[in-house]
């Protein structure tokens, strides 16, 4: 079979149209331990040799903790599987549960976006006051609590216009977080703190937006999200989108302190609150990538929806970058709704668009991405997950620089895995 046979494609709409769901892996690939790899050939012609690189690779890269690396290809579903424990160190493999960080952002807006997308999925049919909710509506007709705790929103601040793509793009204004959005307190209780916060910074209605990384705009979406869905908290509207799409085996809820050191704790959900959708999930390592090939083939989102969710808003919106954690380190990556485009360059480029690497790292050391893995041959996607088995904040880079030990693609080349992805010699 051409890896291009099955492709996502270069538009995703089209490309993805039809395609199903990837095969079951008939092979499980290598394992790495600190005793070296073991490779086994699952039969298909040039892969095995790429996955003893990588496997070489993924055993000689610097790392302080275990780590799992799980890649599953578009062209013939074969998953590739490589472990490494570190001695004194727990292992960390498809079964062990994550703590997901940033990770969960990617997840939430597509849980959001499923509640506008498939509203018929939901018992409150994606409507409030008879109002659908959709991506360029005022999020002040789905939330009665978006104004200030004293008084009303005026027309000329800047808050009053905020839209859910807004939100989902982290371009609404939201600068300042309030402790509320990962304690116990009322949501609706926690956006009108929230507006408390960041009227001042947004008094100028007619000021540019720009692009902010912070939690606190996903908190305000995904509480619209819950009112239209008709379901009670944020919990509830997970566990619905779990039962109807078939993904993610574990709840979204706080793993407590005591499982992943301080600075992990979120809170649970439950009656009065809800989990912070930002960061407070926890999924085991082999229930993401299944997660996102549903998403890329169109068996969770509509296809336009899927090309909404991956579309550039930095670009779209034309806004200017105000604060990305990615910047910290001389990368100009951009965001999407939910997810990043890379760019392991110090600007943003056609090149860095063109390459179609979409990610959402966590702080805990957790990197999901979708790799569409263009060239002039044609595209040969895949998705993975790195998991690291840090329970440190602050490893997103740690864990992508693990990850480009694979030797990151360039214009005109490709790193070992992307080369595994497209593999399909005669």
């Amino acid at each position: 079979m051409s890896v291009t046979s099955r492709r996502w494609g270069v538009a995703i709409l089209a490309s993805l149209m039809g395609c199903g769901s990837l095969p079951p892996a008939t092979t499980e690939l290598p394992v790495v331990n600190d005793g070296g790899p073991e490779v086994v050939d699952g039969g298909v012609q040039c892969t095995a040799e790429l996955e003893a690189k990588m496997s070489a690779t993924l055993a000689a890269a610097p790392a302080t903790e275990s780590f799992y690396l799980e890649l599953r290809r578009d062209s013939d579903g074969r998953v590739f599987r490589a472990y490494r424990v570190i001695s004194g160190k727990s292992p960390v493999t498809e079964t062990t549960q994550l703590q997901s960080a940033s990770t969960a952002k990617w997840i939430a807006a597509t849980v959001v976006l499923d509640v506008v997308a498939n509203p018929g999925n939901y018992p409150g049919g994606g409507q409030v006051n008879g109002r659908a909710l959709t991506l360029d509506s005022p999020i002040r007709d789905f939330l009665p609590s978006w104004k200030p705790t004293l008084g009303t929103l005026s027309a000329s601040n800047r808050l009053a216009s905020v839209t859910l793509r807004q939100l989902l793009a982290f371009t609404s204004g939201l600068e300042r977080e309030h402790a509320c959005i990962s304690s116990t307190t009322d949501p609706d209780v926690c956006i009108s703190n929230l507006v408390d916060a960041n009227l001042a910074e947004n008094a100028n209605g007619s000021a540019p937006r720009t692009f902010y990384y912070s939690g606190a705009h996903l908190f305000v979406a995904a509480r619209a999200a819950v009112h239209a869905s008709g379901l009670g908290d944020w919990g509830a509207l997970f566990k619905r989108f779990k039962e109807v799409h078939g993904v993610f085996q574990t709840p979204l809820e706080s793993p407590g302190p005591a499982q992943f050191g301080a600075g992990g704790f979120f809170p649970a959900s439950g009656a009065g609150n809800s989990p912070s959708p930002a960061g407070a999930m926890r999924y085991t390592a082999g229930d993401y990538t299944p997660f996102l090939v549903k998403l890329v083939h169109g068996e969770i989102l509509p296809l336009a929806t899927v090309a909404e969710l991956f579309g550039d808003e930095v670009v779209r919106q034309g806004v200017g970058i105000e604060y990305s954690p990615l910047l910290d380190d001389g990368e100009a990556w951009h965001y999407n709704l939910g997810n990043w485009t890379e760019c392991a360059s110090a600007s943003f480029s056609p090149q860095c668009a063109s390459a179609r690497r979409y990610s959402s790292p966590g702080s805990f050391g957790t990197y999901p991405f979708v790799d569409f893995n263009p060239s002039e041959q044609g595209d040969a996607p895949f998705v993975g997950l790195l998991g690291y088995g840090g329970t440190t904040p602050g490893v997103a880079s740690t864990v992508i620089a693990l990850y480009r030990t694979l030797g990151l693609g360039s214009a005109g080349s490709r790193d070992l895995a992307q080369q595994w992805a497209a593999s399909s010699c005669p």
